[in-house]
């Protein structure tokens, strides 16, 4: 290797070493203890362990739940938005489970002197990242859900896979759901959103959005069928007309010839004196715009408001904490004992 060919790969392995600093410190800033504290804390209301008691029940709640959302749509499920939602919630709490634990254990140690900084775990971002992201996107997958694409997903799920109140309900608690764990786990914890995770949450959004395109071409219709189309036209080789009445009865057969005869009619025009499968979405543009729009607006008042709520909250929880901890050590408490 040339001299020159040597210091430019140098350079490079340091420009690559940089980059995770530089991703770091845009994500977290100079203070990171202000995030990574609160995930040692509870509610008053409610002890450390039984907080992660029913962390423990909602993650094996989530499990099953997702694991039933990928049974009925299999691969589609990728493509809806609640899936993603679920998904981050998932994560987000097994992070949370496992990080502050670890961090209730590094505050013990370093009040021991025992806890160099080299064994301080860095899991606990992982845990922040995906709550600063699973807030914005689970409300916005509730907004949008229940304003414009319930029927879209409801009747998309059982044309394609067949009839049955069961996997309504799975749709629906697979939306719902997620907002009831991240209620009761926000009334438990005292955890911190950054403003500056917008910008992840965002990103995560419009890479959904770029997976729901990518679907669409594959399967050659809308995701959702009258608003998330990203063009007017297409050419698809199955037909949703031709669909077989499958001996339905109640519930089953009113979705059924709801589906077929009245929703996907509406919005699916079929192209006069062509092909039975070339059809158009009616208002697609429009549609579209409306759904992005609530979308987004939703996804960033949504982190705005938590970003100011959840540091207001911790701001007062460390106010009243460090005013108990001045009292202790002025009686000659635990933290005079201690020194």
């Amino acid at each position: 290797m040339q001299l020159g060919e040597y210091f430019s790969h140098y350079n490079h392995q340091i420009q690559m070493s940089g980059i995770p600093a530089y991703i770091n410190s845009l994500l977290w800033g100079k203070n990171a203890d202000y995030f990574r504290e609160p995930l040692r804390a509870s509610a008053p209301c409610i002890s450390f362990f039984a907080m992660q008691v029913v962390r423990f029940i909602l993650i094996l709640a989530l499990i099953a739940i997702w694991g039933l959302n990928f049974y009925i749509n299999v691969k589609k499920c990728f493509m809806y938005l609640n899936f993603w939602a679920l998904t981050f919630t998932l994560l987000y709490m097994l992070c949370i489970f496992t990080s502050s634990g670890r961090q209730v254990i590094e505050r013990q140690l370093h009040a021991l002197n025992k806890l160099e900084d080299a064994d301080k775990s860095s899991g606990w971002k992982r845990a922040v990242f995906f709550h600063s992201t699973a807030w914005p996107l689970v409300v916005t997958s509730v907004v949008l859900f229940s304003v414009y694409l319930r029927q879209d997903q409801l009747c998309a799920t059982q044309l394609d896979f067949g009839f049955a109140e069961w996997r309504r309900d799975v749709v629906f608690i697979a939306t719902y759901f997620p907002i009831f764990v991240l209620t009761i786990d926000l009334g438990m914890n005292k955890l911190v959103i950054s403003h500056k995770h917008i910008i992840t949450t965002l990103f995560i959004f419009l890479a959904y959005l770029f997976g729901a395109w990518v679907g669409q071409q594959i399967q050659r219709r809308p995701i959702y069928a009258a608003h998330l189309a990203f063009k007017r036209d297409f050419t698809n080789d199955y037909d949703y007309s031709d669909v077989r009445h499958k001996n339905y009865d109640g519930q089953n057969l009113i979705d059924f010839t709801y589906c077929k005869d009245s929703y996907l009619h509406d919005h699916w025009v079929h192209v006069p004196g062509g092909d039975d499968d070339n059809f158009y979405v009616v208002d697609w543009s429009k549609n579209l715009w409306k759904t992005l729009g609530l979308g987004l607006g939703t996804l960033v008042a949504t982190h705005l408001v938590l970003t100011l709520l959840t540091q207001l909250r911790w701001a007062s929880y460390s106010k009243g904490e460090k005013k108990e901890e001045g009292l202790l050590s002025n009686a000659g408490g635990p933290l005079v004992q201690q020194q």
